[in-house]
């Protein structure tokens, strides 16, 4: 870690996945790279994923991790294209872990496309820390049937922290009829996030009778704190050809949170993942987060923009348990075909949680069909 190999172009960046003892190295960027020739490598295919994991769930039997660390030095990596939508573990880096981190580092133009399973613009499967990192582009989970675990940075973090980073472009569902985990930092995550935000287009199609579960601004599941941090967010349509569509838990933080806290942060945006056909079905949607469970406390927080869905839909949370809510609030407009909406919270589990100088504004309106 003294004297890191320095990476000069995208040949040097592929070579560190050449073997297992240079997957624990540490590596710095001279200079920027450009790596829009990719495009063409491998028939097409691109870039090969730095380690890589054959198996559903990661294990040492059919691991080969990363382990070693990436600093950028503020350098870029700029048009990396990979094309492989018929594998798992798919980004620049398929599988980083434990010990393993990234600093200092730009992802610029991405064009990255996965299968089935763990699909992120840095990293596919991370237990990494990510420091100063950002990327810019096209994150997309496409699969016949199903894609699972997708973000722009990561698709899924196991346990690491996230801090001071961000990613600005669309991630996509794309090809099958389930969708689960997506985030415009994580698809699925479990280490904290702070002083970071994404600028992000959510969007999903594919074949008829459609289901989303877990899309959010920052991940599409979140257990562990948020910080100091916000999203720009549009959650898009299906196309106009879909019918029976479902959606569950959407939310311009997380999708699904579960035992942490929201601090300091806010969206700005509209989250609205379906079409208006009679069949269709979206719950659990809210300003920041659409389900939650042991969230001990949201504080100075808002949300303001338009949410549309079938029912139980807050401006701040869909459904809320154990939570306290305090100096925050929601403004924009909130539209339900049922019930269970509020300005602040569509849904609370009896006898948990608070809510105190808190407020919306927010115009709340049904029967959009």
């Amino acid at each position: 870690s003294n004297n890191p190999y320095q990476i000069t172009d995208s040949y040097g960046l592929q070579g560190i996945g050449t073997s297992a003892d240079m997957l624990t190295k540490s590596y710095t960027l001279a200079n920027d790279i450009s790596a829009s020739g990719t495009a063409n490598w491998n028939s097409g295919a691109g870039f090969k994923p730095i380690g890589t994991s054959s198996g559903g769930t990661p294990n040492a039997a059919d691991t080969v991790a990363f382990t070693g660390s990436l600093d950028g030095q503020n350098h870029v990596i700029d048009g990396l294209t990979i094309n492989r939508g018929s594998e798992s573990y798919v980004g620049l880096f398929g599988y980083a872990g434990s010990g393993s981190s990234f600093s200092n580092l730009g992802l610029t133009h991405l064009n990255v496309t996965g299968g089935s399973y763990h699909t992120g613009g840095l990293a596919a499967y991370s237990y990494a820390t990510l420091s100063n990192v950002y990327a810019s582009g096209t994150v997309t989970g496409s699969h016949a049937n199903s894609s699972w675990y997708v973000g722009g940075l990561l698709g899924t973090n196991n346990g690491g922290s996230i801090d001071n980073s961000h990613f600005t472009g669309s991630v996509v569902a794309s090809g099958g009829y389930t969708y689960s985990y997506f985030g415009g930092l994580a698809g699925y995550s479990t280490g904290a996030i702070s002083n970071s935000y994404a600028d992000v287009t959510l969007s999903a199609d594919g074949t008829s009778n459609l289901s989303v579960h877990d899309f959010g601004g920052l991940a599409g599941y979140q257990e562990g704190n948020i910080s100091n941090s916000h999203t720009s967010i549009t959650m898009t349509n299906f196309t106009t050809s879909q019918t029976d569509v479902g959606g569950i838990y959407l939310g311009g933080l997380a999708g699904y949170m579960k035992n942490g806290a929201i601090s300091n942060s806010y969206v700005e945006g509209n989250i609205q993942l379906f079409h208006t056909h009679t069949n269709d079905n979206a719950s659990y949607i809210g300003g920041l987060v659409g389900g939650s469970q042991n969230i001990s406390s949201i504080s100075d927080s808002h949300f303001s923009g338009n949410l549309l869905g079938t029912e139980t839909i807050g401006g701040l949370v869909g459904s809320a348990s154990s939570s306290s809510i305090s100096n925050s609030y929601s403004t924009g407009a909130i539209t339900d075909r049922s019930g269970y909406v509020g300005g602040l919270v569509g849904a609370q589990s009896s006898g948990s949680g608070s809510i105190g100088n808190s407020y919306s504004t927010a115009t709340i309106s049904s029967g959009y069909y």
